[in-house]
């Protein structure tokens, strides 16, 4: 059976979580099959590294560090805006769109005090441990 080196093109499903059990991705109906490039050191490198050594059909179950995955949980990224700044219907876990130094950033609404919105930059996985399971489908060489 043909295995998995550094630097083939391999065709996954790959079914995202929480450690918890809770759903991350819409990956997991595998219709969708994603590409990684074996051994490649990109945000979540533990996936192309976990594939090395696999073979079509096999599957594995890897565990995804924050730093690896959606990031740490910055609290600098955790502010406070007027209210009166946002639109008219904007609710608590609504997430917006606002421009911050010339960038948009997207911000969840994590509530109201007083005439102030505090908003949640972070991703909201961001701190936490992602489940990620893999079938490898397909080896390019």
């Amino acid at each position: 059976m043909q295995k998995v080196i550094s630097g083939d093109l391999v065709q996954v499903t790959c079914a995202s979580s929480l450690e918890d059990g809770t759903p991350v991705d819409t990956q997991s109906d595998r219709k969708n099959p994603i590409w990684i490039k074996a051994g490649e050191k990109r945000k979540l490198q533990s996936l192309g590294m976990a594939v090395i050594g696999m073979g079509v059909g096999e599957k594995k179950r890897v565990s995804v560090p924050p730093e690896q995955g959606f990031g740490g949980h910055d609290p600098e990224l955790i502010f406070a805006c007027e209210k009166a700044a946002l639109p008219e219907d904007a609710a608590v876990g609504a997430f917006i769109t606002m421009e911050n130094e010339g960038q948009e950033m997207e911000a969840m609404i994590k509530g109201f005090e007083g005439d102030q919105a505090i908003l949640d930059a972070n991703h909201p996985y961001a701190g936490q441990t992602l489940v990620v399971d893999l079938k490898v489908l397909a080896i390019k060489k």
